[in-house]
């Protein structure tokens, strides 16, 4: 296998990349889970597209660890995924508007991810596809938040406990850490 660490940050860009592709993976899922609960055409298909870009994706993902000469990692449920899907049905029983606003937080979160991605000393051509994603991943948020600010009318604020919760991985256990709450929540 090909040295897959950038000398300058000491940065496993396989690593980070497989991450990344596990990331878009719990993010289809989570988008299964709310376009189920959709009743609304027009934002039912845009989710639907969005799910194939996640799927997309990883795709992408695995053809960059090949050619970087990294062993591309097989994806599928763990705690982080479990822990979003389980958030996205509580929170889209309520139909379109909860699994919007479920929607919303869960791509805050893989738009945070994305960001810190693009942030590091990655090959080019990494680079590139880090950025491209990270591209549909505001496109996604900006018509989810369109979407429910036609739906709650203009403006649509965050619900409590909406905010991004941090996920750190401690020895291959998964920790969230609820943020604090905001005053008056």
């Amino acid at each position: 296998m090909a040295e897959n660490k950038n000398k300058n940050k000491d940065v496993d860009v396989i690593k980070e990349l497989n991450d990344l592709r596990q990331l878009d993976y719990d993010a289809a899922k989570t988008y299964e889970e709310a376009i189920s609960r959709i009743d609304e055409i027009e934002v039912k298909e845009d989710l639907e597209i969005f799910r194939r870009d996640h799927v997309r994706h990883m795709d992408e993902l695995a053809i960059a660890v090949g050619v970087l000469g990294g062993e591309v990692k097989e994806v599928g449920r763990d705690l982080k995924g479990t822990l979003l899907e389980g958030m996205t049905k509580l929170r889209s029983v309520t139909g379109t508007k909860g699994a919007l606003s479920a929607m919303r937080m869960n791509e805050k979160f893989t738009n945070k991810s994305y960001e810190e991605a693009s942030q590091l000393a990655l090959p080019e051509t990494a680079r590139e596809l880090v950025l491209r994603n990270l591209a549909d991943e505001r496109r996604h948020l900006e018509t989810i938040q369109m979407h429910l600010d036609r739906l709650t009318g203009a403006g649509a604020e965050e619900e409590p406990g909406e905010e991004v919760p941090e996920v750190v991985e401690v020895e291959e256990e998964v920790v969230v850490i609820a943020p604090e709450p905001r005053p008056g929540a």
